[in-house]
C-alpha cells in the first residue's frame, strides 16, 4: 500500500530500488509504483501489462529477468 507516510520515509532512502508492477494487479493500483518512482530518483520502474500482484502471468519471466539483472 502506498501511504503518504511511506512516501515521506522513502524520500530519505539513498540506495537503489527496483519496483516491478503489473497492470493486472487488482490489489495495488499502478499509481503507487509511479509515486515510489517520484519519491526516489534512483528508483528503476518496471511496468508489465500481463503481470498480476503475485508476479504471475505472461510477463512473469520478463519481470524475474529484470529482477535478476538488478541484483547483479
Amino acid at each position: 500500500m502506498c501511504t503518504q507516510t511511506l512516501i515521506l520515509l522513502l524520500k530519505n532512502y539513498k540506495g537503489d530500488m527496483l519496483v516491478i508492477h503489473g497492470l493486472k494487479d487488482q490489489v495495488v493500483d499502478v499509481k503507487a509504483a509511479y509515486r515510489y518512482r517520484e519519491a526516489i530518483p534512483s528508483c528503476k520502474l518496471g511496468i508489465y501489462e500481463e503481470l498480476d500482484h503475485g508476479i504471475a502471468g505472461e510477463d512473469s519471466e520478463k519481470a524475474l529477468n529484470e529482477l535478476m539483472e538488478f541484483l547483479k
